[in-house]
């Protein structure tokens, strides 16, 4: 073969490759089909079929926990999702999959803001998405005035914020 050819077989190839390594690990797509399998060794077929490795606590994941599962054709972050119920997160970090509990989502509900002269209140209520339980001592702020109040045992916080306007 003459020398053009060759270089234009190694273009050729570095091409069609780069969008493969390219890729995403969450990204990628995956097939299995197991049933009653602990969950460490489901992760440990993930991990071989797809060339990277995974990261977690073993206090936060149940690793011994039984997974049936078949899926085809799905990106790895739905398999994830599937098998973790969605209740973690998945971050990725070179060729690791970091798994970890997904962080509690909150609902602040305020009241109606009552103003005086130059000084008005914000008050309301923060409430965990998931269980809808009062979030106690929670941190409420106002970054910009740098104001800040913790929540009661009832989740219910006040902010007292002062205008640098006239308040209506």
């Amino acid at each position: 073969m003459n020398r053009k050819k060759i270089s234009g077989l190694a273009i050729g190839l570095l091409f069609f490759t780069l969008p493969i390594l390219g890729q995403n690990l969450l990204s990628r797509s995956i097939s299995i089909e197991v049933s009653r399998q602990r969950l460490d060794n489901v992760l440990e077929i993930l991990s071989n079929q797809g060339n990277f490795y995974f990261s977690y606590n073993s206090a936060v994941v149940r690793k011994d926990s039984l997974v049936n599962l078949n899926v085809r054709n799905r990106s790895l972050k739905e398999v994830l999702d599937l098998l973790f119920d969605g209740s973690y997160e998945f971050r990725e970090s070179g060729n690791y999959i970091i798994i970890r509990k997904q962080p509690i989502r909150l609902t602040m509900v305020t009241n109606k803001a009552v103003a005086e002269e130059r000084i008005y209140s914000v008050s309301g209520y923060v409430y965990d998405d998931q269980s809808g339980t009062a979030i106690n001592e929670a941190s409420v702020y106002e970054k910009r005035l740098l104001s800040a109040a913790l929540t009661n045992n009832e989740g219910y916080f006040k902010l007292k914020l002062k205008s640098e306007q006239r308040v209506l």
